[in-house]
């Protein structure tokens, strides 16, 4: 497995991939368009999962305890706009989560059996944390991993982190 940095990890409204910069421009649009104005969301970390399953671990992710659904909604929101304004993206459904490691393609039979078992019985710090912020993201992807770039920001309303 491979493990994600902290500092990499984030919660992902929609996917959008390679894209031409007016494009990009049009996405930052959507997000602010989609979110401005909108209360901050308290999150708690939950129970560990994988995609496709816990059974076939390719992608080992922490969901939310708490915030899940905002988190959602927001998501949708945000997918809502792209889709005005005609900004393709992943349509994946939107599942609220951090992706925490990923298992190489080259790992056997075995060992994701044992990375199944070990998600079964982890667990996870109950770590709160608020959402102050949306940000688009350009990733540069290279060997060491990826970088992120951010194109734009969206804050969330002050009054609602009291």
């Amino acid at each position: 497995m491979k493990r994600v940095a902290p500092e990499l990890m984030h919660l992902t409204l929609a996917f959008i991939g390679y894209v031409p910069d007016t494009t990009a421009a049009a996405a930052a649009a959507a997000l602010r368009h989609s979110l401005a104005g909108k209360e901050s969301i308290a999150c708690r970390l939950g129970d560990a999962g994988a995609f496709p399953t816990a059974n076939r671990p390719r992608v080992v992710w922490v969901g939310l305890a708490e915030g899940a659904a905002a988190v959602r909604e927001r998501a949708d929101a945000v997918r809502e706009a792209l889709r005005e304004a005609r900004v393709p993206f992943d349509e994946k459904p939107a599942v609220a989560h951090l992706t925490v490691a990923r298992v190489r393609d080259d790992v056997d039979g075995a060992a994701r059996a044992a990375i199944a078992e070990s998600l079964r019985s982890v667990r996870i710090e109950p770590l709160s944390f608020r959402i102050d912020e949306a940000i688009l993201f350009e990733s540069k992807l290279a060997r060491s991993g990826p970088t992120y770039i951010p194109l734009e920001r969206v804050p969330t309303r002050r009054d609602a982190l009291a």
